[in-house]
């Protein structure tokens, strides 16, 4: 059951302008973050609801049954053809969703404006579908999508406080669908679950077992959304909105270790503190960790103990440390930092000798732990093994932030990490402190 809020603090967004003239002239939106322009610190929307990672792995991995390849061949031989305008192939998509959702599907009235087609359930908006004639005709879907999306949640009369508000987004433009997500931790946030696929009959194209993956995907999906919003507990604390563990009904969930972490804030949008078992923890989503690397350091005492590790989804990866107290390196005194240069050279030797390679050890990534007195580090505590692994056998992902962090000049997007590459951070420590002299 929803429970509403009194006051509209957590949803802000008034309408300025209509979805369909922001489809055809988008613009930037206060509280609405759909990566349009740039946003590098949205919040991943499969961790924070659950069903939309099963959705992502769903459509990499499930088997279509019979039923669904049958919906894919009719959908997509409709939707190859042209109609003389979008209210015909809107009606088009009304029934052949219908059959796909086995529910009816509406026109929903948000203030002065109209969808395309929804579905609402005891004032959940669990399904938004967004129509366009042909691709390029009357603006951008997706964009028209997140504001009907957006809009739905700041102005009507359900204003729920236990929820983060997820929805399923079907964007259709022709013969071209795409689906993506809403939920609102903070601000809204929109974003794609699928690229976008053409709805063209070519059953010798993989595209076309891709789209039978989606459309059986889809119906998962939409009876999980439908469900997380009957189980919402009453009695939330506010701080768990912002956890991504906000997911109810779950027996399995239950056993899983992070049910014993107490969310306490957000540091970023992947990394969260708390606390497991009463110890001060970090909790951490990564694409990717080496776990290896990390115990390798934890043994010889110089990073973070691993309380759990273990596969949130086929995409993201959950790591639970220790919470280390100290301070880093541009808040220590010449004397800190010398002592902790020293200390980190020799954990980088110990690291190399076992043929590891860390991989990203700017400053960020490094915590210094003074020793009784404060005078000098007793300690140097390696964090973010996500890109460590052994030498000749990890890389560089394609996406390396090189726009803002000047990196050895042999790091390449998607190349081997070498040891070099974890020296020259030290070095350029090193060089920090005689420029401080």
């Amino acid at each position: 059951m929803i429970v509403l809020v009194t006051e509209n603090s957590r949803f802000s967004v008034k309408p300025n302008k209509s979805p369909s003239e922001f489809a055809k002239d988008p613009s930037a939106i206060e509280g609405l973050v759909n990566h349009r322009p740039l946003c590098d610190d949205a919040p991943p929307i499969e961790i924070y609801f659950p069903p939309f990672g099963q959705f992502v792995f769903n459509c990499k991995t499930i088997i279509p049954s019979p039923e669904d390849i049958s919906f894919t061949t009719n959908f997509v031989r409709k939707m190859s053809s042209f109609y003389g305008n979008e209210g015909d192939r809107k009606n088009v998509v009304l029934e052949e969703m219908k059959k796909l959702f086995l529910v009816d599907l509406w026109t929903e009235k948000i203030r002065r404006y109209n969808t395309d087609l929804s579905y609402v359930e005891n004032d959940a908006f669990i399904l938004n579908i967004e129509v366009k004639n042909e691709l390029g005709v009357g603006g951008d879907p997706n964009l028209q999508n997140s504001l009907y999306y957006t809009y739905y949640w700041s102005n009507c009369k359900a204003k729920p406080k236990n929820s983060l508000c997820p929805t399923i987004l079907i964007s259709i433009a022709g013969s071209y669908i795409g689906i993506s997500g809403g939920i609102y931790p903070k601000k809204f946030v929109c974003e794609p679950l699928t690229a976008i696929f053409p709805l063209l009959w070519l059953p010798r194209r993989s595209f076309m077992d891709d789209l039978a993956r989606i459309f059986s995907s889809l119906k998962t999906l939409f009876v999980n959304t439908r469900e997380y919003y009957k189980v919402l507990p009453s009695n939330l604390d506010q701080r768990r909105i912002h956890f991504p563990t906000f997911e109810f009904g779950s027996k399995k969930n239950s056993l899983l270790p992070i049910s014993n972490f107490v969310f306490e804030k957000q540091v970023t949008s992947f990394v969260f503190e708390g606390k497991y078992k009463s110890q001060r923890a970090i909790l951490k989503f990564a694409r990717k960790y080496s776990v290896d690397a990390h115990k390798f350091c934890y043994q010889n005492g110089f990073a973070p103990e691993i309380f759990f590790f273990y596969d949130w989804n086929s995409e993201w990866k959950v790591i639970c440390t220790q919470f280390v107290e100290g301070k880093e390196w541009d808040n220590l005194s010449r004397p800190q930092k010398e002592s902790g240069i020293d200390i980190l050279d020799r954990n980088i030797q110990k690291l190399h000798e076992e043929s590891f390679v860390h991989g990203d050890l700017r400053d960020c990534n490094i915590i210094f732990v003074l020793d009784d007195h404060g005078h000098n580090c007793s300690s140097v505590q390696l964090i973010d093994f996500d890109w460590s692994g052994k030498e000749n056998e990890t890389f560089y992902p394609f996406f390396v932030n090189t726009f803002s962090v000047k990196w050895h000049r042999g790091v390449q997007s998607g190349k081997q990490i070498e040891k070099d590459h974890d020296t020259f951070w030290l070095n350029f420590l090193r060089d920090d402190i005689k420029v401080s002299s």
